[in-house]
């Protein structure tokens, strides 16, 4: 599953593409959408949303690279991946992060960061340390 977020407010153009283990120079899918100011787009599966599910197009889903690229406008797209093992049910997250050089510079991509935020001290209360 991929989930594009946009963050910063305003829209844009991206494109998705999708990669094969053996072959990384020629994209087996892709395709272009448009994102809203503030909206979520969901891809699932990803595979579909690229139009590989028909029986004449199934390719192998190891091992898999996918690109996300802005094309235009002023968005900020915070990109993440969702990957289930269908054996095991395994789940993981992978915040997309941009590459040097990519997409067009009027668009930033944003990584999604999670911080836990200390507990407030109490700066009145002091505890001693012995030893």
């Amino acid at each position: 599953m991929l989930l594009l977020n946009e963050v910063g407010g305003a829209s844009g153009f991206i494109n998705v593409r999708l990669y094969e283990a053996g072959n990384r120079s020629r994209p087996i899918a892709e395709k272009d959408m448009q994102v809203s100011a503030n909206q979520q787009l969901k891809l699932d599966t990803i595979f579909s949303a690229v139009g590989l599910d028909s029986p004449d197009r199934r390719k192998d889903r190891t091992n898999v690279e996918l690109v996300v690229t802005a094309t235009a406008g002023s968005a900020r797209v915070a990109a993440s991946a969702v990957s289930i093992d269908n054996k095991t049910g395994d789940t993981k997250m992978f915040a997309l992060a941009p590459v040097v050089g990519s997409g067009n510079p009027n668009i930033n991509f944003a990584t999604p960061v999670v911080t836990d935020q200390p507990p407030a001290s109490n700066p009145a209360r002091h505890r001693s340390v012995r030893h």
